[in-house]
């Protein structure tokens, strides 16, 4: 049977959350209790247990993806419900080292089902333990009481059943009632430590690099043409087009397969309060390079107040420095996409450096994608032929 793990309702967590780390794919195996993926609010990391034996047969979520309390975050079945997806046959090898099917599952869902009819009254006392000896808690609410050395046993439930991590909470505000306030310092960003982790991960990568520089003249003056419009929206509808020609530039590597997407998306890097990341605008030259300018622009709004849902489609990214009037860029590849592009220059000359996932890429490829590019940068009337 699917049993689907949401994300947590207000009250218990929050209402909205980012995603920060996934630590399960399709076929592992998980037993109640393992750590699914990790979630964060504006206050905390918090970890989503798996509350079911089986294997997880769907992913619904990606890194940095936002979710709401009630949204389905993955799904979990039986060794028959995975046969029916596609994956790997060794995924599907081995059983869970998890309790027999019918031992008691004594796990307090993150969502609880609504009542139509007001609660009686309950009277309020320190949380039982359940069969097995454990005390009834929340998730969040047992890793929260780790961390502040808390005992759940002396944590009094608010509403009489399990511990929340509000409960934990107020114990934790009596315990430090007496105790001075120590110095404040400033906490490093979770958030970062995600985009630390993936940009390790792209530094073990194979990559090459190309540059070639363009006249800017003509790309200059389209961009002239309205308020806002600067030299990398031009060559974000440069690389669109060229993903007409040349489909390995829509690749993601994710998984170790490369998976094509069906429309052209194309990545702006943008530094936001917790790190770089990539903010996505699909099909440029069906908007056009004003569209794509007030797209771009709208996202970079978004991202300044934490909303990062256009973030993290892309397949490849583009990086502006023009504004340093610096000779050149090499920047990162934002894996899972398998490219990127730096924009550099001055008011004679724009100089792109391409670095390319030696995964995907050939350099005889990459070397055609960047004299075409630099055509298409010169000659800008190409792109709606």
């Amino acid at each position: 049977m699917i049993r689907k793990v949401v994300m947590p309702a207000a009250g218990q967590t929050t209402d909205v959350a980012t995603v920060t780390k996934i630590n399960v794919s399709v076929g592992d195996s998980v037993k109640k209790g393992d750590i699914l993926l990790e979630v964060e609010t504006d206050k905390a990391v918090l970890p989503i247990e798996s509350f079911a034996k089986g294997f997880v047969t769907e992913i619904y979520v990606s890194e940095f993806d936002k979710v709401d309390a009630g949204s389905p975050l993955l799904s979990i079945g039986d060794k028959d419900d995975l046969n029916k997806a596609t994956v790997p046959e060794k995924m599907t090898a081995s059983e869970p080292d998890v309790k027999d099917a019918d031992e008691e599952d004594d796990f307090i869902p993150v969502m609880p089902e609504k009542k139509s009819e007001a609660p009686a009254a309950v009277t309020i006392m320190p949380a039982e333990p359940s069969a097995h000896g454990a005390v009834k808690a929340m998730p969040n609410a047992k890793k929260l009481a780790a961390e502040a050395g808390i005992a759940l046993e002396g944590v009094t439930p608010s509403n009489g059943q399990f511990i929340k991590a509000s409960d934990v909470m107020l114990a934790i505000g009596e315990k430090n009632k007496n105790i001075p306030e120590p110095e404040k310092t400033i906490p490093t960003a979770r958030m970062r430590n995600t985009l630390a982790r993936r940009l390790d991960e792209s530094a073990k990568i194979p990559t090459f690099t190309m540059t070639v520089k363009a006249d800017p003249t003509a790309a200059d003056l389209l961009c002239a043409s309205g308020e806002g419009i600067g030299r990398v929206h031009l060559l974000m509808l440069a690389l669109a087009k060229l993903t007409e020609r040349y489909p390995l530039l829509r690749v993601r590597f994710e998984g170790g397969v490369q998976k094509t997407t069906e429309n052209a998306v194309i990545g702006l890097g943008v530094s936001a309060e917790n790190g770089t990341v990539s903010a996505s605008v699909t099909d440029p030259i069906a908007l056009g390079i004003k569209k794509t300018a007030l797209e771009c622009n709208k996202c970079l709004v978004n991202i300044g107040k934490g909303d990062l849902s256009c973030v993290g489609q892309a397949s490849v990214t583009v990086f502006d420095v023009t504004c340093y009037g610096l000779e050149s860029l090499v920047p990162p590849v934002m894996i899972p996409e398998t490219s990127s592009f730096g924009l550099a220059g001055d008011s004679s000359v724009m100089t792109v450096t391409g670095i390319f996932d030696a995964r995907i890429f050939e350099c005889n490829t990459a070397a055609s994608v960047m004299a075409d590019l630099r055509s298409l940068i010169e000659q800008p009337a190409l792109m709606i032929l």
